[in-house]
């Protein structure tokens, strides 16, 4: 298994101590450091209970598997775990449409990195403001404590195929058509159809 096991055992101990990681997955304290520092390897059923309690292959374990992601989803106990290298601090899952026109829509998740310097007008951002955190366009006046600012978006599954609606249905080709025809942009239908939508409610 070679150096790859000893710093995946760290990485899933993170900041916890050896003692109480040892204990958690059930070996004394000088097993977990032989094991961290690869002098010693666990029998393939170990490594099979410990791939287990934390969500995660004994390829992983063993270095042929690339780091998952670990992200808390704030304001919950739940957390992301990604099978890529994102690079986030933290995730809020977006409930309302407030920044469909951002392309944020309820359902997805919004990964963010803590604030810095950098920060530029209009960028989207987390923001605490009293007892709730927001999500919103970045503005020198926004009296809010600003937590991060976006990086990634993970898509909410949508009800329907996009590209089997432009293939199988004439009737959406011929609106795009028309739209292009009578010289609107994207943006323009856009909010033509959320005037309507909020008109219907």
């Amino acid at each position: 298994m070679g150096i790859c096991l000893g710093n995946r055992l760290r990485l899933l101990r993170k900041d916890e101590n050896q003692n109480d990681f040892a204990a958690r997955i059930g070996v004394d304290r000088t097993t977990l450091s032989s094991w961290e520092t690869d002098r010693r390897e666990p029998d393939l059923d170990t490594l099979s209970r410990i791939a287990d309690m934390f969500n995660v292959s004994i390829d992983w374990l063993a270095g042929r598997e690339v780091t998952p992601t670990v992200i808390p989803v704030l304001g919950t106990n739940d957390f992301i775990n990604t099978a890529t290298e994102l690079t986030a601090d933290f995730a809020i899952r977006i409930t309302g449409n407030e920044l469909v026109s951002a392309g944020l829509e309820a359902g997805d998740i919004a990964l963010f990195k803590k604030a810095s310097d950098t920060t530029q007008f209009n960028q989207i951002i987390a923001a605490k403001l009293v007892n709730e955190t927001i999500v919103c366009f970045y503005s020198e006046n926004l009296k809010a404590e600003l937590l991060g600012t976006i990086v990634a978006i993970i898509r909410h599954p949508r009800l329907y195929d996009t590209q089997d609606l432009l293939q199988n249905d004439p009737k959406w080709r011929e609106i795009i058509d028309l739209s292009v025809a009578n010289g609107f942009t994207p943006e323009q239908v856009k909010r033509l159809l959320e005037a309507a939508a909020m008109m219907k409610k």
